[in-house]
């Protein structure tokens, strides 16, 4: 069964998962905006098809959907403070790894902008490689409750 319609992602953080969720978008047909922190970490991927961002707001406007994958929520808001208002309107997936307290602050915040918000978790329990291997989906569905008006 092919998927009619592919929605872009964008993808905020390319450390090692944050890449395997890249490479794996990209394999499957989607349209995928990058953006990390310390530059030169996109251009890999940019040679596999991903388009560059210049700032984390940049990443976040290019696609319905963001995947944020940051090492904790310092760095998570040190990347949306300055997007702001670019959330509006989107979805947000934090994969960032951190207390329930500190999931709900980031909803408040992304919610207060208009905008959808699911945390999540990754698990690992394999090497690196591995996980690459097994990381694979067909398409990211987030259906959230964004607000309508």
């Amino acid at each position: 069964m092919t998927n009619q319609h592919i929605s872009p992602i964008s993808i905020i953080g390319l450390g090692p998962m944050g890449t395997a969720l890249a490479e794996t978008l990209l394999a499957h047909n989607h349209s995928v905006t990058v953006w990390n922190r310390t530059p030169g970490r996109a251009d890999a991927l940019v040679e596999k098809g991903a388009r560059p961002a210049e700032s984390s707001a940049v990443a976040i406007a290019a696609s319905p959907i963001s995947i944020v994958c940051l090492s904790d929520y310092d760095a998570v808001w040190q990347v949306l403070e300055p997007a702001g208002a670019a959330v509006s309107g989107r979805a947000l997936v934090n994969l960032t790894s951190g207390t329930p307290n500190e999931a709900r602050a980031v909803q408040d915040w992304v919610t207060a902008r208009g905008a959808g918000y699911l945390d999540g978790a990754i698990m690992v329990r394999r090497r690196w490689s591995a996980i690459r291997n097994r990381c694979s989906f067909t398409a990211v569905r987030v259906r959230s409750s964004m607000p309508t008006g």
